[in-house]
């Protein structure tokens, strides 16, 4: 028992100095693939002896099959191929989600066979339904040929990432097979779109990554109640409205009831542009506004996504307040008339005067 104990242990140690020169058993399997990524776990192999390698690595490992625990591989499987998905991972977990996938929507142009297979190649993923759009991380909205529109998806995207990015984006990281930084890469120069939707992109996102960081987005701590008739009135559908008002940051009411009027100052009611005379008079609304809620069109609601920033008035110069901030007036006629009267104008009169101007 003795010398079998011995023979054992000169036998080990013989195996051990060949590993740490790459070599076991006084066979030579090469040094690690330089090309494999070291990160991905690689198939063991046993020559015919049983004695354990690693097909890719100059490292030799022990194992329970040599030690006698498992069964024995008759045969060596084949080498494990680190796939194009498994590399672009790493730059998904640097500039991804919470879970590390980088998630491309396109909006405002439809992605092509090839543009799905460089998403592929990055190892990326596309989300393409507008209930996915608040996850997306990185958003293409131009390809170069086709201006910046403001689309339910972009309003969405906006109020949750500052990567909005042109197409070159994507075919570059295609090039090098995982995801690049954006910075060089962000939609900064349509001057139509910014002209046309009156907001700076670059002010944009870095008011949207302020408020984020600050209060969960732009109408971050607010209430909003969409009135009826406002869908479809030059407005998105109800349900892609709801969902652009909770990814600015606001939580979404199904009513006006006293249930559903949580805090009044801090809720805002959402109507038309402009207000309809049904929606200004209905009875949840009229009690709402008297306990401190604010009234706003969606003109008011886009200009403050497409900018990220929380105006005093609905950005079409219709002169309507904004939340929690006390009316503007934006020209003297408009002042002597509330003085003298000391009742706001109605929403008709300030409608002619905005087209005088």
């Amino acid at each position: 028992n003795v010398r079998k104990l011995a023979r054992s242990a000169s036998l080990q140690r013989r195996q051990d100095e060949g590993g740490k020169n790459g070599h076991v058993g006084g066979v030579d399997y090469g040094d690690r693939d330089p090309n494999m990524d070291p990160s991905i776990p690689q198939e063991v192999y046993f020559n015919t002896q049983g004695s354990p390698f690693n097909h890719s690595s100059g490292n030799r490992r022990s194992s329970s099959v040599a030690r006698g625990g498992g069964n024995h591989m008759a045969t060596p499987t084949t080498p494990h191929r680190v796939s194009k998905r498994r590399r672009g991972s790493g730059a998904g977990r640097e500039s991804g989600g919470g879970d590390g996938v980088v998630r491309i929507m396109f909006t405002g142009i439809n992605p092509t066979r090839k543009h799905k297979q460089m998403i592929d190649d990055i190892g990326a993923r596309l989300v393409d339904s507008i209930e996915e759009a608040s996850g997306a991380t990185h958003v293409i909205a131009s390809d170069g040929k086709t201006k910046l529109r403001r689309t339910p998806k972009l309003m969405i995207c906006i109020s949750q990432t500052s990567q909005i990015l042109s197409i070159e984006w994507l075919e570059q990281s295609a090039k090098v097979q995982r995801a690049l930084d954006t910075s060089k890469f962000l939609l900064l120069g349509d001057r139509d779109a910014e002209e046309r939707y009156d907001f700076s992109m670059k002010e944009t996102l870095e008011n949207g990554r302020r408020a984020r960081i600050e209060r969960g987005g732009v109408l971050g701590g607010w209430y909003a109640y969409v009135c009826p008739g406002v869908a479809g009135n030059n407005a998105p559908s109800s349900r892609e409205l709801n969902l652009l008002i909770e990814a600015a940051g606001a939580a979404p009411l199904r009513s006006l009831s006293e249930s559903e009027l949580i805090d009044p100052p801090k809720t805002m009611i959402i109507t038309s542009y402009p207000c309809t005379a049904a929606q200004r008079s209905d009875e949840g609304v009229v009690r709402a506004v008297r306990l401190g809620a604010k009234l706003l069109t969606t003109s008011w609601l886009f200009h403050t996504i497409i900018t990220q920033k929380v105006s005093s008035t609905d950005g079409s110069g219709s002169g309507e307040a904004g939340v929690g901030v006390a009316p503007q007036s934006s020209g003297g006629h408009s002042r002597a008339k509330r003085k003298a009267s000391k009742t706001p104008p109605s929403h008709g009169n300030r409608r002619k005067s905005s087209r005088k101007r």
